[in-house]
Formats: C-alpha cells, structure tokens, sequence
C-alpha cells in the first residue's frame, strides 16, 4: 500500500502515468519495485519521483514548487484579428492573456480577407511576451502574384497603392506607385487606367478616402512630391507626371511653381499630341498666376506673367483670355486707353474668329467714344461691328448709336439719316 501526502494538500497524483487520487490518498495492491510518481495541482509546477516499494506500507510525501505565471499581448495588424492559443479561441486583438503556465504555446492568428498565420510562442514566467504580426493580405498576395504575371496592367498598380495606404503602410504604397508610373508606357497600356492610377495618386493628397487622420495626410504631402520629382526624372516624356506635379501646386496656390514643372514637361515631350496636352494646362496655370497676381494689386508683374504667355503660346485658348485681362488692366486699374485699345486691336488681329471678337469691338467703339473722344474711330469701330456681326442681339443698338455719332458731326446728319434708314431696313422690329 502506498500512502500519499502532498504540499499543498490537494495535488493529483499519477503512478505510473495513471491517475489514482487527490492527496491525501491510499492506493493498495501495489507491487513491489521501482514506480514512477507524478503530482500536479494548478498553478504549481509538476513533481516526479521514483518510488521503491519492498514493504506492505510506504509512505510517500510530494512536495510541488509554486509556479510563476506568464501573460502574452497580441498586437496584430489589420483589425479584428482572431486569436487562437492551443486550438481555443481566446478572442480579438489586441489582446492581453494573463495567467498563462510557462511554456511552449500554439497560436493562430485568423481573420477575414487576410492569409492565417500560425506559429509556436515560449511563455516565460513573470514576463509579458508580445506577439506582433501584421497578417498579409489576400488582397496584396493576389495583387503582387498579378503584377508578376502581367506587369502592364496597370490597374493592379493602383488597387495595390490603394490597399497600402488604407493600411497606413506608406513606404509600401510610394513603391506600388512608383512601379505603376514606370509601368506607363508603351502604346499598348490602357489610357484609363493611367488615369486612375494618377487619380489615385491624387486622392492620397485629398484625402478623399478615410485612410489616416489629417496632419497624418497632410505629412505625406512632401512625399508626394518627391516621388513625383522622382517619377519625371526616370522618365521625362511622361505628361502625366508632369500634369499631377502641377496640380500639387496648384492646390497649394503656387501658380507660378505650376507654370514651372508644366514649361520643363513641355520642353521634353517630343509627340505633338502630349505638347498641345500640356500646353493647354501650361496656358491655364499662366493665366491664374496673371490672375492671383492682378488680384493682390501686383499689376507690374500681372502684366508680365499675361504678356509671356500671350508671346509663347499664342494658339492656347488661355492666351485669348489673358490678352483680354492685358485690356482690361490698361483700362481699369492703369487708366491707360490707348495702351486697351492696342491689347484689343492685338487680339482682332490674333484672334480674327474667336466668339469674343464682337465684345471686343463694341468695346473698341466704346474706347473710342468715351475716352479717347474720337468720334472717327468710334464711327468706324461701330461700322465694322453693324457689317460684320448683323445677326447678332445687340446690332441694332449700334447702328443707332452710329447714326446718333453721325448727327453730332459737322455735316453728318445726311449720314446719320441714312444710319437710321438703314436701322428701319434691317432691324424692323428693334426697339431702336
């Protein structure tokens, strides 16, 4: 018989690996030799000893050591991670797991649209041992096994930039990107998925999705500058670096820095087509930088932003606009009439189909008339705005004041008679 007491009272007691009580506790028919004894209870480490049996009683006293417990702490990326210790689930991190037995422990880390990661950790008594994992995605494993097939798609570029940065992951984002704007070239690439792939670019600057706070997007904004510098240095005839480039600084009111990167694209793109595509956004940005300089009274420098962009890119549309603002500076803010009469003349002879050629000649008559007092001009400017515009609204209108300047010359009333006939002719309806 064998007789067993442990301290502390109450372990489990195993002979030969097989359960017989709690301590205290008797087990007879026993036989005589060596046997293996274990003790166990919670939270104290297991005892084990050999005991010779060569009497009818043996007495056998276990003594367990207390034992010092461990915690782990899960802090693992993306959200709403399962965690799993030895096959149980023990919840969603972060997570924090107290009162863990030293030791070796299986985990598995799940979650939803993410590869499952599984893993042995060593818990260590009176420490808290971190386990820090950043699941990888799905998403990016299919992403990444995409752009390795087929490195011309260009929209697996954007989607893998998009993914990252919702992941906050930055650096891994900036490199999808990079790849993706190299990956822009050749004839075969999809013209809309460049475009996204630049949109999205642009989004990060927006913040136009809720992937980071604001100061968090706003200090990416250097970044991303950067690695547009970068993109139009390894490939220089990329408009669409140079576009997005100026953009940025557009959003920033930085017209001029604007004008700068879109006259530096201009100059390296050879094809006809991305020239007139950036030219026309040169023209624009000009034109603003003329227009915030006018606006901060800089009339010195509103002029000479207008006027370079008139000489260097008289065909853009923006031309005709800033030869316009050229006048109307003279005109309201220089009071210089002669000099609005030359930038409306200049655009007549620029400009000689435009739709705003009848605005501009009624306001060569009106120059003419109220400030320049020049009845003769104004006659003629009236004149050449009746015979060339005769359909339009306000015809009427200056063929009567043509017969009225006729009537205040000497010897103009057989004239301004016939103005008026000819208003009678034409114009049967008119309110004039």
């Amino acid at each position: 018989t064998l007789i067993f007491t442990s301290t502390p009272v109450g372990a489990s007691v195993y002979l030969d690996d097989r359960y017989v009580g709690v301590a205290p506790c008797e087990v007879q028919g026993v036989g005589y030799g060596a046997h293996l004894v274990r003790a166990a209870k919670y939270r104290f480490a297991a005892a084990t000893q050999v005991v010779r049996v060569g009497e009818p009683k043996v007495r056998v006293q276990l003594t367990l050591v207390p034992q010092g417990r461990g915690a782990l702490r899960f802090e693992v990326q993306p959200e709403h991670v399962r965690v799993f210790l030895n096959g149980q689930s023990k919840g969603e991190a972060p997570l924090a797991l107290t009162d863990l037995a030293p030791g070796k422990y299986e985990v598995r880390l799940e979650a939803d649209w993410s590869l499952p990661w599984q893993g042995s950790v060593e818990v260590v008594a009176g420490q808290e041992v971190l386990v820090k994992r950043e699941l990888e995605s799905k998403t990016e494993a299919y992403l990444l096994a995409a752009i390795e097939r087929d490195s011309g798609r260009i929209v697996n570029y954007y989607d893998l930039g998009h993914l990252y940065a919702r992941l906050q992951r930055f650096d891994d984002a900036f490199k999808a990107f990079a790849k993706g704007f190299d990956a822009c070239t050749g004839p075969d690439i999809s013209t809309n998925e460049m475009r996204r792939l630049y949109d999205e670019f642009e989004r990060i600057w927006d913040g136009q999705y809720n992937f980071a706070n604001q100061a968090t997007r706003e200090g990416l904004h250097a970044r991303l500058l950067t690695e547009l510098d970068a993109a139009i240095q390894r490939q220089p005839r990329n408009i669409l670096n140079y576009y997005l480039r100026s953009q940025f600084h557009e959003k920033s009111g930085d017209y001029k820095g604007a004008s700068e990167v879109l006259e530096r694209g201009w100059q390296a793109v050879k094809s006809r087509r991305g020239k007139l595509y950036l030219e026309h956004y040169l023209a624009y940005m000009r034109y603003n930088q003329g227009a915030n300089l006018a606006k901060q009274k800089q009339y010195d420098e509103a002029f000479q932003v207008y006027e370079s962009l008139v000489a260097a890119h008289p065909d853009a549309w923006y031309s005709r606009s800033a030869l316009t603002q050229i006048a109307g500076l003279w005109q309201s803010h220089k009071n210089d009439y002669a000099k609005a009469v030359e930038a409306q003349q200049r655009f007549l002879r620029l400009y000689p189909d435009a739709d705003e050629c009848p605005g501009v000649v009624a306001t060569l008559a009106s120059l003419y008339q109220s400030h320049l007092k020049d009845p003769a001009k104004a006659i003629d400017a009236y004149r050449q705005y009746v015979d060339k515009y005769p359909d339009n609204d306000n015809s009427s209108a200056y063929l009567f004041s043509l017969a009225a300047l006729y009537s205040q010359q000497p010897e103009g009333r057989e004239k301004a008679v016939a103005a008026c006939r000819e208003l009678l002719a034409r114009y049967p309806n008119s309110s004039n």
